[in-house]
């Protein structure tokens, strides 16, 4: 009815006479979101259902990930999945631990370094987050939220040094993820040697 209005005013015509407070009515309507808009009237679309945990991840708290993760859609199978996205935006909210920030890898990402950092990436980590880094490892289905799609956090810029430094050493228990840490299975060189394999991705 707001529209058929409007269209009339602009056009000259004369609507059926309506009450004054109808017509204020009618486009106050129109000038608000729709049901599918965010809650910030960004047009995401309808809550979402629960995908992980903590405030933030429920119901209207944010866009309608396809998937099981919280990726945005059109990125490729398992895109951002689980804790990628949700260490992602701990650290974006200053959760990152402070004596990961600016830490730098100290190791040259020469060829037989990476080539060890792949070894072991495929002895620890594949089983999980898969042999190309996808998050898509045997033992996927099983964990919630899903393994991080690594190939894809790692094109981001807060995949510095010490993010992914941070997330191999001290795992995923403090966001509530099944990611082990390696602080003390794997040694320091070690560590890097992974983070220079998945820089490489």
């Amino acid at each position: 009815m707001a529209l058929s209005l409007i269209r009339a005013a602009r056009c000259g015509a004369k609507p059926t006479r309506v009450p004054r407070g109808l017509i204020l009515l009618a486009l106050l309507i129109a000038a608000t979101p729709s049901s599918g808009a965010g809650p910030d009237g960004s047009g995401y679309g309808p809550p979402m259902a629960q995908t992980g945990p903590g405030p933030g991840w429920g119901r209207g708290m944010g866009p309608p990930w396809r998937g099981r993760g919280m990726g945005p859609p059109g990125m490729g199978p398992g895109m951002g999945r689980g804790m990628g996205m949700l260490r992602h935006r701990y650290a974006r909210m200053g959760g990152m631990p402070e004596r990961y920030r600016g830490m730098r890898n100290p190791l040259a990402p020469t060829s037989k370094r990476i080539a060890a950092g792949k070894s072991l990436y495929l002895t620890h980590c594949a089983s999980c987050h898969g042999d190309l880094a996808q998050g898509d490892g045997p033992a996927a289905e099983s964990l919630q939220p899903p393994p991080a799609n690594l190939s894809w956090v790692v094109q981001h810029p807060i995949a510095s040094d010490g993010y992914l430094m941070w997330a191999i050493t001290d795992g995923g228990m403090a966001l509530g993820t099944a990611m082990p840490a390696f602080g003390e299975a794997l040694s320091e060189t070690e560590r890097w040697k992974l983070v220079l394999y998945l820089k490489s991705l």
